[in-house]
């Protein structure tokens, strides 16, 4: 790994019910392959938590990230978050983040974002 590589955090979907880093971890074959870090992260899965904890535990990943986590991997700088359906979600939670009002980081911690078939209307979900 290069200290100056880019990050890429993948977010699993699974409609926030079920999915983990292992079933997702095929994201990282080609990326890790050309030189980017890759992240795939875990959270804890509903109906034991909301959605808004889950969006919390993604929020903290990417703060622990940038402060602390991968300075001999890669370049916090160069951090950029993509995720698959529920995940896609989370990337646009992300994305929509106060980061430097609620975490005192860089309001543009996150370089850019991919979300894969998000879902983004979760008001007929409640139901």
């Amino acid at each position: 790994m290069r200290p100056d590589a880019a990050i890429l955090v993948f977010i699993h979907g699974g409609y926030w019910r079920w999915g983990s880093s292992k079933e997702f971890s095929l994201v990282a074959r080609g990326l890790v392959s050309r030189g980017i870090t890759v992240v795939v992260t875990n959270y804890s899965l509903c109906p034991q938590v909301a959605i808004s904890e889950i969006t919390r535990q993604s929020r903290a990943v990417i703060a622990w990230l940038h402060r602390e986590g991968l300075r001999s991997y890669g370049n916090p700088a160069r951090a950029f978050v993509a995720g698959h359906s529920a995940g896609g979600q989370q990337v646009a939670r992300l994305a929509a983040t106060d980061w430097s009002g609620e975490y005192g980081l860089p309001a543009d911690i996150i370089k850019g974002g991919a979300s894969i078939s998000g879902i983004f209307d979760l008001h007929p979900l409640r139901y």
